[in-house]
């Protein structure tokens, strides 16, 4: 409902997994520039966005903004200064990781899953919430995005980041919506992967349905959209679009996006302009009048462009992107000048059934790809 009464971005670019195009969606810059190339952020690893960097909550709170974060954030948790409500988030509730169990909440044995906000004296909280074990994840992120909306005080501008796990591995769901799908489905795995994403569809509308009755989607942009395309060698699938997760072909790299407002000029279309995941950084920085140079942190270079144009009135804002670029002097961590001190237990890995480069192959440093 949300995509057919508003705009279809069917040729928006992500990259092929998950910390990625998070990372560029936080700050409007490549992974070149971020250090992301390398991949995804693994559980023991010293890495996350730079300090530098500016991020988008960061930038929307500077703008007089209340920003809450739900779900998954898989950019940095190495020091407390890189945790999400150290980078801009006024709430947090999920998860730091990649990936947890949809039940136990746990990855590599332990707990992942907290509550962040600041005491009245403006101390961090962490809030380890060990007493949602056995809770099924998706019904709460949808939950607290409800709870998050109908408290909102309306005389200040909201935003919300919320990141969904579903339909990610492990493959979880309660057995009642599984049963949904079993006349015309075949295949358990089948089932469950498309009852992961009918909770997650459930709760969007659940959300729009809140915005719509406290007046806020009067003014409200909803954007949409996966981090990768489908993991297809299992129960994923592109359709018609070749490849899937940690694949360079296009199955792996558009992610399915759509916008969704009341301020849109058209709506009802499929818009068929390039877009990558950095735009919405630099679209967002213009809808809100931010000015750079008006605020103390220096504003790094961006590599999004502005796309309101694009998706409000289908008028094409860019003609290529630079989807990938391998420089192994970006892994430095981000806390300083040191090198990533663990980098050779996490080599980059363009491992897919489609390129045959092998983990360290020597020319990952030279490898760039520009879409048109």
């Amino acid at each position: 409902r949300l995509a057919r009464r508003g705009v279809v971005v069917e040729n928006h670019i992500v990259t092929s997994i998950c910390s990625p195009p998070r990372a560029s969606l936080m700050t409007g810059r490549y992974g070149i520039r971020t250090g992301f190339w390398k991949g995804n952020i693994k559980p023991t690893e010293e890495f996350g966005l730079g300090l530098d960097e500016t991020v988008l909550p960061e930038m929307l709170k500077r703008n007089g903004y209340v920003t809450h974060g739900v779900g998954k954030w898989h950019c940095g948790m190495h020091t407390w200064q890189h945790v999400p409500p150290n980078r801009g988030f006024d709430t947090y509730f999920g998860m730091f990781l990649g990936e947890q169990g949809y039940y136990s909440h746990k990855k590599i044995g332990r707990v992942d899953f907290r509550e962040n906000y600041r005491d009245e004296e403006g101390n961090l909280v962490d809030n380890i919430r060990t007493d949602l074990h056995g809770q099924y994840n998706t019904y709460l992120f949808t939950n607290k995005s409800v709870e998050l909306i109908q408290s909102h005080d309306q005389s200040k501008p909201f935003f919300l980041y919320l990141a969904y796990t579903a339909p990610h591995i492990p493959h979880e769901v309660p057995d009642d919506e599984v049963q949904k799908f079993a006349s015309h489905i075949s295949g358990g795995g089948r089932q469950k992967y498309a009852a992961m994403v009918s909770v997650m569809d459930d709760g969007i509308g659940k959300i729009a349905d809140s915005l719509a009755s406290t007046g806020m989607m009067e003014n409200t942009i909803i954007l949409f959209t996966a981090d990768n395309g489908a993991y297809y060698k299992s129960v994923g699938s592109n359709y018609p679009l070749r490849g899937g997760k940690s694949s360079f072909l296009e199955g792996g790299m558009r992610g399915v996006s759509f916008v969704h407002s009341p301020l849109l000029q058209l709506t009802g279309y499929t818009n068929k302009h390039l877009h990558h995941v950095t735009d919405w950084y630099v679209t967002f920085q213009k809808l809100v009048d931010d000015v750079p140079g008006d605020h103390d942190k220096p504003q790094l270079p961006l590599d999004g462009v502005d796309v309101w144009s694009s998706v409000s009135a289908n008028v094409s804002c860019r003609e290529e992107i630079l989807y990938e670029l391998r420089d192994p002097t970006k892994r430095a961590d981000s806390s300083g000048k040191k090198g990533l001190k663990n980098w050779h237990k996490y080599p980059v890995s363009l491992k897919t059934s489609d390129m045959n480069y092998r983990k360290g192959d020597s020319r990952d440093a030279l490898d760039f790809f520009v879409i048109r």
